[in-house]
């Protein structure tokens, strides 16, 4: 999918920062959580998390997204990106993509100050942890990750299926199959 990665940038960001203060806020209060987005974001424990809120995410905060920019990743990118995935679909006959879920399997974030090893390189956890997953989620497409197992080393690692507009009952279909194989094969 050439381009994909780039149009999934100008995505991803854009509407998962700019959105996330306001959703939120309608989801605690929807919920009748009794705290405001701003003490859940005082209570966040997490470094890097805490980070992102301060300086990208919370309403005034100095690299704000710019109402341009989230403008444009909603009315143009976006659909792009969907349309990406739908054109491979398509072209293809595919009913899904299949792929690991993960570059790097599971290990403990708290070890790792921000980076996993993968290939004898080190590279961000964020990155390996989200690169697969992102572009049909940015997309508003159903995926799903099935467990398969674990590493030699007790690392779990899962597949990802991502599946075109509208194709959720689909992919839990194809998901319970996928787990029953799995679970006949190390029964």
């Amino acid at each position: 999918m050439p381009g994909l990665n780039d149009l999934n940038d100008m995505v991803g960001t854009a509407i998962g920062f700019g959105e996330f203060w306001k959703s939120m806020t309608c989801y605690l209060r929807d919920n009748r959580i009794d705290v405001s987005c701003a003490e859940l974001a005082r209570a966040v424990a997490s470094d890097d998390v805490r980070c992102l809120i301060d300086n990208f995410i919370q309403p005034g905060a100095e690299h704000e997204i710019a109402a341009d920019v989230y403008a444009d990743a909603v009315r143009i990118h976006r659909p792009a990106l969907r349309q990406m995935f739908a054109n491979v679909f398509s072209s293809n006959g595919l009913d899904g993509i299949v792929f690991p879920t993960t570059l790097a399997a599971a290990g403990e974030l708290s070890r790792t100050d921000g980076l996993v090893e993968l290939d004898n390189w080190q590279i961000s956890a964020n990155y390996a942890y989200l690169r697969n997953t992102l572009p049909a989620s940015n997309a508003g497409l159903p995926g799903l990750t099935v467990p398969m197992g674990f590493t030699s080393q007790g690392q779990a690692v899962g597949l990802e299926i991502d599946g075109p507009d509208d194709s959720d009952r689909r992919l839990l279909a194809v998901g319970c199959v996928i787990e029953s194989i799995i679970s006949n094969m190390s029964a």
